[in-house]
């Protein structure tokens, strides 16, 4: 083989091999993120092995989500519902306005606490529920039992004036007998015209 025939397959394995080499290079230019074709799939794994890492809910969120949908207004509502249907009529007390007080006053909160000391649905002081027979006016049923009996005795004190019945059990009877009707205090008057609104809502549901 003669030396022009040598040199002219050389020129042309290398006019051949430069194409290879641009494309090798061009294999690991950097991508969006710094990330290349070399190291795409490692950081791939790594994202997915992040994910599959994530912090499950505590047993403390359980918890606090199952004791919420437990606790729900509504459900607690539907829940006592037909008992505070039974202790009214029994107590010659409507359920309607049994169910308004439990609304204002406690947002059907079964462990509500106020800062006086009022306990349960019905907000019922600990020396109220000792007046009218119930020792632990902390259970929920007992609370209710206590709530209606105190509120028919206004009812009968008051002449079966339902508004006057209702004002006297947030502020007390004396003082509804001191001004002769809702005493002129801001929080009276604003549970009186709660409670007498969601009465009417539940005389027509």
């Amino acid at each position: 083989m003669g030396f022009r025939t040598t040199f002219f397959i050389a020129l042309l394995a290398l006019t051949f091999a430069l194409p290879l080499a641009v494309l090798e290079s061009r294999s690991t230019v950097k991508m969006s993120g710094g990330l290349t074709h070399e190291n795409i799939e490692p950081a791939m794994k790594e994202q997915v092995s992040l994910a599959s890492t994530a912090s499950p809910p505590s047993m403390a969120d359980m918890a606090g989500r199952k004791m919420a949908r437990r606790f729900s207004p509504k459900r607690v509502e539907r829940k006592y519902t037909p008992y505070i249907k039974q202790v009214a009529q029994t107590h010659g007390v409507s359920p309607a306005l049994v169910k308004a007080v439990i609304k204002v006053e406690s947002g059907f909160n079964p462990y509500a606490v106020s800062t006086v000391g009022a306990v349960g649905l019905m907000q019922v002081m600990p020396e109220t529920a000792k007046g009218v027979g119930v020792t632990n006016p902390h259970e929920p049923r007992a609370n209710i039992v206590a709530g209606v009996k105190y509120l028919k005795t206004l009812l009968v004190m008051f002449e079966n004036d339902e508004v006057l019945a209702v004002a006297a059990y947030n502020s007390g009877p004396g003082k509804v007998r001191k001004y002769g009707g809702v005493p002129p205090y801001k929080q009276t008057r604003v549970f009186v015209n709660r409670v007498m609104t969601y009465y009417r809502s539940y005389l027509e549901s």
